[in-house]
């Protein structure tokens, strides 16, 4: 398949470093020639409330299109693509992060640090269709006038494509994807050179097929998923060379 040309925009904002209060904002845009888009916004925040204490906060959303989404391979197509179906979809997907951070160092030798990111994310497609020609961009869409073919929603959400005499089924391919992980980590250096770590991780995830776009509410939702919980721990002892 060919590749579209495209416009990419980036813009970003930030204010002075090396002061208790930190942030910036960024912000960018792109199109292709195809019809795909992304929006994609981020910004931080950094406090330092005293020596001890570090906390930022990191959310970041954004919005695409993809026209030209390759989805599978099917036997029957035409000599003009060498015997196979290439099918292709457009795709519209959102995603939702924050990551937060907070550390606190109760000695020198001897820190907190804490860390925690819910995730979501969305994947909608529509417009399913297979490649023409080799090396082109346009697609034969399923259900399009004049194709001669249909497509058609399960109730199992999965497609069933008609060409003529021949038919074939797709996966279905929506999708809602939440994510939590969260770790919190002891340091201490007992000696100069030789650190001791406790780590307790956290991972929670949940999938559902429907492509619905995602929210603020997500991220609460990933943190009431179902997990896994993995304590570990880490000594470094350091021989010095004379």
């Amino acid at each position: 398949m060919g590749t579209p040309r495209f416009v990419n925009v980036n813009s970003s904002f930030n204010s002075r470093p090396n002061r208790p209060v930190t942030w910036s904002v960024n912000a960018r845009h792109t199109d292709d020639e195809l019809g795909g888009w992304s929006w994609t916004f981020g910004t931080t925040l950094s406090v330092r409330p005293g020596a001890r204490w570090q906390a930022s906060v990191d959310p970041s959303y954004t919005r695409s299109a993809d026209a030209r989404q390759y989805i599978a391979t099917r036997p029957g197509g035409s000599a003009a693509t060498f015997g196979n179906r290439y099918i292709f979809g457009f795709v519209e997907r959102s995603q939702l992060s924050a990551r937060f951070r907070l550390n606190f160092a109760v000695t020198p030798d001897f820190t907190v640090e804490g860390y925690a990111e819910p995730f979501a994310a969305s994947g909608k497609y529509s417009k399913i269709g297979e490649l023409e020609t080799a090396r082109s961009r346009l697609l034969r869409e399923y259900g399009a006038a004049g194709t001669g073919t249909s497509i058609t929603r399960m109730p199992d959400s999965s497609y069933t494509v008609t060409d003529g005499n021949a038919a074939f089924t797709l996966a279905n391919l929506d999708f809602n994807r939440l994510s939590f992980r969260s770790n919190l980590v002891l340091r201490w250096e007992w000696l100069p050179g030789s650190t001791a770590y406790l780590i307790w991780q956290n991972n929670r995830q949940r999938a559902t097929p429907f492509g619905r776009s995602v929210n603020g509410g997500d991220l609460l939702d990933a943190i009431g998923a179902k997990g896994d919980n993995f304590l570990a721990m880490k000594v470094s002892y350091w021989i010095g060379v004379r």
